[in-house]
């Protein structure tokens, strides 16, 4: 019998040494705390989200899933979106016509890639069509002539056919790329000479 108390009595000397642990290890939430918390967890996700709109250009569509990927909390995620449209850091406008000036200048891409790259950003269909409208057939056709003389530049050899399946692949329309070739086999092209035109 004395072997059961002592077994009792370790088991309770151990029970009693774990409770005492667990009380001191275990944070004691307070409502404050909790509130705290929310907000520097909103205060960390709004940096986060102005970090990213600073460097980068998101549409509403794409900042919406990167909030929804970062917290599950909807009044979170609203109240996050609703603060970056108050800062005017939302704005699908301001992503087409900078994409737009993007490739314009940098890239030399047709409306048609633009019209995709904006489409799958999720910007609404009345906003792209709002920016691609300050492009004009002119300004189109210098791209497309610029381009050109820059893959044929490259690669001299090309066929007219191969050089239409690149400058429409750059997203620009037959119409111009017909333009394009017709000027280049009139030998009107600027400094490029080829044979095959």
């Amino acid at each position: 019998m004395n072997t059961k108390a002592i077994n009792l009595d370790k088991d309770a000397k151990a029970q009693e040494f774990f409770l005492k642990i667990t009380k001191t290890w275990q944070p004691k939430l307070k409502p404050k705390s909790v509130k705290k918390s929310e907000k520097e967890n909103y205060q960390k996700l709004l940096d986060y989200l102005i970090a990213l709109v600073s460097r980068f250009n998101y549409s509403a569509k794409e900042i919406t899933e990167k909030i929804a990927r970062k917290t599950k909390d909807t009044t979170l995620q609203k109240r996050l979106l609703k603060d970056l449209k108050r800062l005017g850091l939302l704005d699908d406008r301001r992503t087409a016509l900078a994409l737009l000036e993007k490739y314009s200048k940098i890239r030399k891409r047709g409306k048609f890639f633009i019209l995709r790259k904006l489409h799958k950003k999720g910007v609404p269909r009345s906003i792209i069509e709002e920016a691609l409208s300050k492009r004009s057939e002119k300004e189109e056709l210098e791209l497309a002539e610029s381009e050109a003389s820059r893959i044929l530049k490259t690669s001299p050899w090309l066929k007219p056919s191969i050089l239409a399946n690149r400058l429409l692949s750059r997203g620009f329309s037959r119409k111009i790329i017909y333009k394009v070739i017709t000027k280049l086999q009139e030998g009107g092209g600027n400094e490029v000479s080829n044979s095959y035109f």
